[in-house]
């Protein structure tokens, strides 16, 4: 199975300055990204045949992407309605590039076998955030 397969708990403050940035440039409302600087997400990755599984889950706010490496597939990024395109590569990196509003941004969710660093990126704005492995 993928080195990418396993839960993440973020290590990084929820309330970064970056990564709320990002998500006012994506159209993410004030109070929603207040009500997620109080929460620690977890993000699990799982994988069965060619259908993969991005879940990020929180007290807040829980997402699921599903898809298959290399076709475009509608999705949710932070509540907003995106257009996706996920790539592995390297055995290591999920590389999600994303569409909204016309926009293209992009995630990278890279794992070690202690954790995984996302690193975000949408209109000039990156933010990065650490997890570690859990399971």
């Amino acid at each position: 199975m993928s080195s990418l397969v396993g839960k993440y708990e973020l290590l990084t403050d929820p309330g970064d300055q970056a990564y709320d940035q990002l998500l006012q440039a994506m159209g993410v409302s004030e109070a929603q990204r207040e009500a997620g600087r109080l929460v620690v997400p977890s993000v699990e990755i799982s994988a069965a045949g060619d259908q993969w599984s991005v879940k990020t889950l929180s007290d807040l706010l829980n997402e699921e992407s599903l898809f298959t490496p290399g076709v475009k597939t509608p999705t949710q990024l932070s509540d907003v309605d995106v257009v996706s395109l996920f790539t592995i590569e390297s055995g290591n990196k999920l590389v999600q590039r994303f569409t909204t509003a016309g926009q293209e941004g992009k995630v990278v969710f890279e794992t070690t076998a202690d954790g995984m660093t996302t690193v975000l990126a949408f209109q000039g704005k990156v933010a990065v955030r650490k997890y570690k492995r859990v399971a």
